[in-house]
């Protein structure tokens, strides 16, 4: 049977009795003097932007201790919306290749001209009047001399192979030999006929055909650098509404504090707060928006 001995030795500093009596000694006082507890005020700033989609925390504590919550008073400020960038440097320099695809050639349509109907007529030209041919020269008169062998009986006077004879006899008159002439009147001419100034259109079409295609374009990663400055909207216009959410996870609606710039003040709040833990308050907006929220709790907490 093998023996050991075991020796145990303690690092902890030995408590004197002097040192736990000089700790009551100072609790006892502190009782005495703050014999109902002591009063402090507690503050939680938050200064920050928020949007629709982006709300803003504040974290307000009740540490263990507090023994009574005189009040709660809220104060809150609405801004026109900042930021802190003012635009974002491009980027993107470097050249790309794209990938080419050749439509088919283009094929013409045969011409289609339009029919008009119209004719174009040679030209006509037309001589110069003749005037009348073989003229008779100055007015005149033609005598006609009539012979009548058997004056008592003339009888008829009837044509007969380009003389005229009487029935009763061979009585028969004449015109004059003297001058003998004809008469012939020529109006035979013809008119220049110049049509008229016109012009014939062809439309056609061409029929493109071609092969549907894309192009694929490689932009290289890239970032872009911020230009740091302080930007402002020119105004405020959105609606700001709380909910305060206690340390068991039951919100509750204080609804709208305002919109645009406005100013909301000492603004009550103890009723939401019964218990020791960590109170949320949650601002939402409904467009760009910056709020100031200052929390001034009044408490009373347990001498130490």
């Amino acid at each position: 049977m093998v023996s050991e001995a075991v020796t145990l030795e303690l690092a902890n500093r030995k408590h004197r009795l002097s040192d736990e009596l000089v700790k009551i000694d100072d609790e006892i006082k502190a009782w005495l003097r703050y014999q109902q507890g002591c009063r402090c005020r507690y503050r939680s700033n938050i200064l920050d932007a928020l949007d629709s989609t982006h709300t803003l925390i504040q974290k307000v504590i009740f540490p263990r201790g507090v023994i009574a919550i005189n009040s709660v008073k809220l104060n809150a400020y609405g801004h026109k919306f900042r930021a802190y960038e003012s635009s974002s440097e491009a980027g993107g320099d470097d050249p790309f290749d794209t990938e080419v695809t050749t439509p088919d050639s283009v094929t013409s349509g045969a011409a289609a001209p339009e029919v008009t109907g119209a004719t174009t007529p040679d030209n006509t030209t037309s001589s110069t009047w003749t005037g009348n041919t073989n003229s008779g020269g100055v007015a005149h008169t033609h005598s006609v001399s009539i012979s009548t062998p058997n004056t008592p009986n003339i009888g008829t006077l009837q044509r007969s192979l380009g003389s005229f004879l009487c029935s009763g006899g061979n009585s028969y008159f004449w015109t004059s030999l003297a001058n003998p002439h004809s008469h012939i009147y020529g109006s035979g001419h013809t008119h220049t006929n110049q049509p008229a100034s016109h012009t014939h259109t062809i439309s056609h079409t061409h029929t493109v055909s071609y092969t549907a295609h894309s192009h694929q374009v490689n932009v290289p990663n890239h970032t872009h650098d911020l230009a740091y400055a302080i930007y402002e909207e020119a105004s405020a216009s959105a609606a700001v509404s709380l909910t305060i959410t206690d340390p068991d996870g039951v919100p509750h609606n204080i609804g709208s504090l305002g919109s645009g710039e406005f100013s909301k003040e000492d603004l009550e709040l103890k009723e939401y707060f019964t218990m020791i833990g960590v109170y949320t308050f949650t601002f939402s907006a409904d467009g760009l928006a910056r709020i100031t929220s200052i929390v001034i709790c009044d408490l009373v907490i347990e001498p130490e």
